[in-house]
């Protein structure tokens, strides 16, 4: 499952959102094989028409659908995005005391209290002169498919070096 919580759609960008989004992703690909737990039934009844379900209502309904598999894995892209993240790193915290079927990656700025709540976990730093690298090799092998450039490399590399650079990162 998967999650980008991207800064400019508030949506994204809450614990209960994040979770519901997961719920979903589990629900297409179970709702053909199995019934939908009597607990994501009673939440979608009372909120159909109104707000949205806290991040605790929606713990349970999610524990229930991913009982079904052996494996999950969870990636979160921005969680730094979040504002009040609190709930959710309490959240991914608990996954660990409830199985080991739970693999999860967290892509995200370093921020403190990020760095404290998965200071035991394995972490992987990446630096801007990481990130810089890739997106020139990514925009010069795409300068090539599009034949851009007459086959002169030094142009395309100035071509991709500047693009790279004006994108800041993004």
């Amino acid at each position: 499952m998967y999650h980008y919580c991207r800064f400019s759609d508030s949506p994204t960008l809450s614990s209960e959102r994040l979770i519901g989004a997961m719920i979903v992703q589990i629900l297409s690909k179970i709702l053909d094989n199995r019934p939908v737990p009597d607990s994501l039934g009673d939440l979608f009844n009372r909120y159909r028409s109104s707000s949205y379900p806290s991040l605790k209502e929606l713990q349970q309904p999610f524990f229930e659908l991913c009982q079904h598999y052996s494996q999950i894995y969870l990636i979160i892209d921005g969680l730094d995005e979040i504002i009040d993240r609190s709930g959710i790193l309490q959240f991914l915290s608990d996954l660990a005391f409830v199985g080991k079927i739970f693999k999860v990656f967290v892509a995200s700025r370093p921020e403190v209290d990020l760095e404290f709540a998965f200071e035991s976990y394995l972490t992987v730093a990446i630096t801007q002169s990481d990130v810089q690298l890739d997106m020139e090799t990514y925009v010069q092998q795409r300068l090539e498919e599009l034949q851009i450039g007459d086959g002169e490399e030094t142009d395309q590399y100035i071509f991709a070096s500047e693009l790279v650079e004006r994108a800041q990162g993004m």
